[in-house]
């Protein structure tokens, strides 16, 4: 369900797409390795699902992505490489991997105040029964209702208000995709992961409404430091930074501006290089025009030293 209602508008902020089949045969695995009563300590790692599931690692990766993004899964522990000596430690005990799993925790979807109201809208849309028992009040106001499409593109009072939430709502996508980003990212500071990416999306919104990039956020990141309250420091470098100027804007402008300097500084070279072959060729015009009047000079000595030796 979650997966039908809130793909389309994951999937415009993604770069890659997973199927329904592939995230539900990721969940199955997963779900049976963790624990039966909680959902919780799912430690399989992206290899051993990908050989039970027969799907890549990468799709493993991007189905466990989707799954954090529709709010079915937490990661709360991230998996990492083991240290030297704790890989020495591991090997005391005959444990020979060289890192741990990730460890997740199952649960049902965490909806939102906007999500909760548009699935009750839907289901009583599509529900012609009553509201409360089968005498007590009348059938819904909108009797005759068809298919899910139809209750999804009908037309309703609030529609403004409609919009509004839902762009809020796509926002929010938005900003969730770019903390999840943000917090993989390889040259993301240590710091940022004190805190989860739930923590960091409403931050992350504010940054994707004004076309912010991972590599934006970690520039305006790049001083040394180590913040006791990471969030709250970055709202703070926030509202010292010029947010409608993201940093790759400047990039792009030096790099256009190279790319115009060189293109003219090429065209100047081409120029430079017509010029000289007009001198060439002038110049060579007029060397065989001296030697052609060279070569009838030469003929015309040699014809009077023949004329003055016949004289003799």
């Amino acid at each position: 369900m979650a997966y039908k209602l809130f793909y389309d508008q994951l999937r415009a902020d993604l770069p890659w797409g997973v199927s329904v089949a592939a995230v539900v045969a990721v969940a199955q695995e997963m779900a049976i390795a963790a624990d039966w009563s909680t959902g919780r300590n799912s430690r399989l790692s992206n290899e051993t699902i990908s050989e039970r599931t027969g799907r890549s690692v990468r799709t493993v990766q991007r189905a466990r992505t989707l799954l954090r993004l529709l709010g079915l899964a937490t990661e709360v522990l991230r998996g990492r490489q083991r240290t030297r000596r704790e890989r020495l430690a591991s090997w005391r005990v005959g444990d020979r991997a060289r890192g741990w799993a990730s460890v997740y925790a199952l649960h049902g979807r965490r909806t939102s105040a906007f999500e909760s109201q548009h699935i009750t809208r839907i289901i009583e849309d599509v529900s012609p029964h009553p509201r409360r028992g089968l005498f007590s009040s009348c059938i819904s106001r909108q009797s005759v209702v068809t298919t899910e499409t139809t209750a999804f593109n009908r037309g309703a009072a609030r529609r403004r208000e409609q919009k509004r939430r839902l762009t809020l709502r796509r926002n929010h996508l938005k900003g969730a995709v770019l903390a999840s980003r943000w917090h993989r990212d390889s040259s993301t500071p240590a710091w940022v992961r004190r805190a989860s990416v739930t923590a960091w999306a409403p931050v992350c919104e504010i940054l994707a409404a004004h076309g912010w990039t991972v590599q934006d956020i970690n520039t305006l990141t790049g001083v040394r430091t180590e913040p006791s309250s990471p969030v709250a420091y970055m709202r703070w470098v926030l509202k010292r930074t010029d947010l409608d100027f993201p940093p790759h804007i400047e990039w792009e402008a030096a790099r256009a501006m190279a790319r115009r300097e060189a293109d003219a500084r090429i065209a100047q070279q081409l120029r430079e290089r017509d010029e000289q072959g007009q001198r060439r060729a002038a110049g060579a015009t007029a060397g065989a025009a001296a030697r052609e009047e060279i070569r009838r000079n030469l003929a015309d000595l040699a014809r009077r030293r023949v004329d003055r030796k016949g004289r003799r």
